[in-house]
């Protein structure tokens, strides 16, 4: 789709149309985010809170706007009021004008002002300058724009922006000053090299799913007219859904995990299936077997072991394992996969037991726990 097309669809409410906006921009308002508040945690809110009013008020933009800037704009403001009542800042207006400019001289050598260097020099800033440094030079927002943001007098930005860049060129200390705002633009990707978390993104999924496809707010002038024995049925059906689509979420979030390229987040995902899932979940469970022949990782296989014996009467769990064992070269992984078919008393295993204890190759610690498994299965 391209964008006019996205808009029109997001005017209609169309989910699929809103998570394609969201994967496109989150980063970029992240980064936005990132550099005002300085709290990954606070920056994620902030942008899950922009992309849910913009789609709110979606209906009130034409089509041919840039999404990108318009969202932006709603997610620097929302951070802004943040600020604004956590710590009280703008509140107090500039009177007087400064006289004199600092004036930018040229520079030859830009390659020793490196990125790393600006960005730890401006986060030393006062908030009050900070913030109209990173408006100003980074996001590219000229005096009137910031003004209107940040509900002051242009005045005063120019004001606060003249010392805050004194006070910035200050800490560069013996460094000569290039043209400060075009060195920033021509290294702008380096500045917003930072990327929303995968937790993140299936939070607002949720957030997105109960702020503007709730089934309750669709349905609540039409429960006012209705039977008193149909709003009973009705009221059920919005429970169970609800119970379903917090499951969805559930599941989503840990099939994240559980498919990340790292083996720490797809042991985290192992654990997070283990504590919160009391009944199978038929995608998590494929997704576990998949891990148990392929993943790379021993520790991550043997904890997803672990996982997968919540459901002793699961036959294809029980076949599963059988058949990793048989393919296993792991000997902690073999030991792992070998008691848990003694806890399940798994005669089908046998055979293969039997080929370990018959390998040659075989470990001896591997033997000695596939010898003690086929003699509890022969009891």
């Amino acid at each position: 789709m391209n964008q006019k097309e996205v808009i029109q669809k997001c005017k209609q409410n169309d989910y699929s149309a809103q998570i394609e906006v969201y994967n496109s921009y989150k980063n970029l308002l992240y980064n936005s985010c990132f550099k005002i508040l300085q709290r990954r945690e606070d920056a994620e809110d902030m942008v899950q809170d922009a992309f849910i009013k913009g789609f709110q008020k979606v209906g009130q933009v034409k089509d041919d706007v840039n999404l990108a800037a318009w969202f932006r704009r709603i997610a620097i403001n929302l951070c802004f009021d943040k600020l604004r009542k956590d710590k009280n800042i703008f509140l107090l207006d500039d009177s007087k004008e400064i006289e004199a400019e600092f004036i930018e001289t040229e520079f030859d050598e830009a390659e020793e002002f490196s990125v790393d260097i600006i960005k730890e020099c401006i986060n030393k800033l006062k908030e009050k300058y900070r913030v109209i440094l990173v408006l100003y030079l980074i996001e590219d927002y000229n005096h009137r724009e910031i003004s209107e943001i940040l509900k002051i007098n242009e005045s005063t930005v120019r004001n606060q922006y003249a010392r805050g860049k004194g006070q910035l060129i200050e800490l560069f200390k013996n460094i000569q000053i290039m043209n400060l705002k075009e060195h920033i633009q021509q290294h702008k990707n380096e500045f917003d090299s930072e990327e929303m978390s995968t937790k993140s993104e299936v939070l607002f999924k949720e957030k997105l799913q109960k702020e503007l496809h709730s089934v309750k707010k669709t349905k609540v002038v039409y429960l006012r007219f209705i039977a008193v024995a149909a709003s009973i049925v009705l009221v059920f059906s919005v429970i169970l859904w609800n119970q379903d689509s917090e499951v969805s979420v559930k599941t989503a979030e840990v099939l994240n995990y559980l498919e990340d390229a790292s083996a720490g987040k797809r042991l985290e995902g192992v654990y997070k299936f283990d504590e919160e899932f009391k009944n199978e979940d038929s995608k998590i469970i494929e997704t576990l077997l998949k891990i148990l022949h392929k993943d790379e990782n021993a520790n991550v296989k043997i904890a997803t072991v672990d996982a997968l014996l919540k459901f002793p009467s699961n036959d294809s769990v029980r076949i599963n394992l059988i058949t990793a064992l048989e393919n296993e070269k792991t000997p902690l992984v073999q030991i792992k996969i070998i008691k848990s078919l003694s806890f399940l008393r798994e005669n089908r295993a046998q055979k293969t037991l039997e080929e370990i204890i018959n390998n040659e190759e075989t470990f001896p610690i591997v033997k000695s726990n596939a010898t003690l498994a086929m003699n509890q299965l022969k009891q």
